[in-house]
């Protein structure tokens, strides 16, 4: 009877010790190994990243202002590492050609692919088009006339 108690006893630890011993997997070779898993998410992240340059910038620089219409054409380029469409806007710091006293303002233009471009409208772009500059009339007084114009590309 002891020994009927014995095997009893060892049997039921055995069936206690295989219900939370964790899955049982047959790997091809009639062994069952006990195993666990877990799952390992990867992430990773590429920032955007735009380069935007013109040809030759020197071609805004020294616009004649003698005659009635001068102009400058530069070809400007951009390159992201996104398919996003781009975009583009031009903002001026003086809204126009001022002169070094600030008593005076010529109106100027700008053209992007032949098409007039409105300061602080973002317009959309294909990463690569002509820049164009025109300044109708004169400036009556002599000296520099100047402005900076940001141009910023973004994408959508």
């Amino acid at each position: 009877m002891k020994h009927l108690l014995g095997l009893g006893a060892a049997a039921a630890l055995i069936v206690a010790g295989s219900a939370f011993a964790g899955d049982y997997h047959d790997y091809g070779n009639n062994c069952y190994e006990c195993s666990d898993e877990i799952e390992i998410q990867l992430v990773g992240e590429v920032a955007c990243s735009c380069e935007i340059s013109f040809d030759q910038p020197v071609a805004f620089l020294n616009l004649s202002l003698i005659d009635t219409f001068v102009s400058g054409v530069q070809n400007l380029s951009v390159t992201c590492n996104t398919d996003d469409d781009l975009n583009i806007i031009f903002e001026s710091l003086n809204g126009g050609l001022l002169h070094e006293d600030g008593v005076e303002l010529i109106p100027y233009d700008i053209r992007l692919g032949g098409l007039p471009v409105a300061f602080s409208t973002p317009v959309p772009f294909d990463g690569s088009e002509d820049v164009s500059v025109g300044v109708n009339g004169t400036g009556p007084l002599a000296g520099i006339y100047t402005d900076t114009v940001t141009v910023t590309v973004f994408v959508d």
